[in-house]
């Protein structure tokens, strides 16, 4: 794929001229995303199903507003080169009494950016998420039951960060939940 952007607005935290913090939207005047993404899904045997995923972006400002924070060398935000993604599920069926299903999902990104003013402060590094589910669905489908874990490996992952305020002292980030678990019940009416 390849997206030609123009009047591209990001929103950008930044001290006043009296020192103050203020939100601003500023235009990136252009820029460019190019990349791919292949999926693919296997059905190897009866109730196995596995997938994969990968992609790739390379995304670029080519040219920008007078007076903008932004360089022409900042990274976008929240976008990283590669991404790739593994899962694999099985359901065995139970003699007359529905089924079980197992899946496993595994995802990995590279390091990006968390700040539209790109700051070494406010950067996520490459990580893995695994998250697991084991669901049991009765033959009458009406209902379902599920234990879950996310973020098996209790990974830290940012998910959005501010640095526009470091004349004054101020980084803020937040994070993504760490590991948890939890069981869930689904009635279809």
């Amino acid at each position: 794929f390849f997206s030609d952007y123009t009047d591209m607005q990001f929103r950008v935290a930044m001290a006043s001229p009296t020192g103050q913090p203020i939100a601003i939207v500023d235009n990136a005047a252009s820029a460019e995303v190019k990349g791919f993404e292949l999926e693919f899904n296997f059905l190897p045997a009866p109730g196995l199903q596995l997938s994969a995923g990968v992609g790739y972006l390379d995304a670029k400002y080519t040219a920008l507003d007078p007076g903008t924070p932004v360089t022409l060398d900042d990274e976008f935000v929240d976008t990283p080169d590669w991404s790739v993604m593994l899962a694999g599920q099985y359901t065995v069926p139970l003699q007359n009494r529905g089924e079980l299903t197992g899946r496993i999902d595994y995802a990995y990104k590279t390091e990006m950016q968390r700040s539209v003013i790109n700051s070494p402060f406010v950067v996520q590094d490459d990580y893995s998420l695994v998250n697991g589910r084991l669901t049991y669905r009765p033959d009458s489908g009406r209902w379902e039951a599920a234990a879950f874990v996310t973020n098996l490996t209790n990974e830290a992952v940012m998910i959005t960060g501010i640095d526009g305020l470091t004349g004054l002292g101020v980084v803020e980030a937040q994070y993504a939940p760490l590991r948890q678990w939890g069981v869930s019940v689904r009635y279809n009416f």
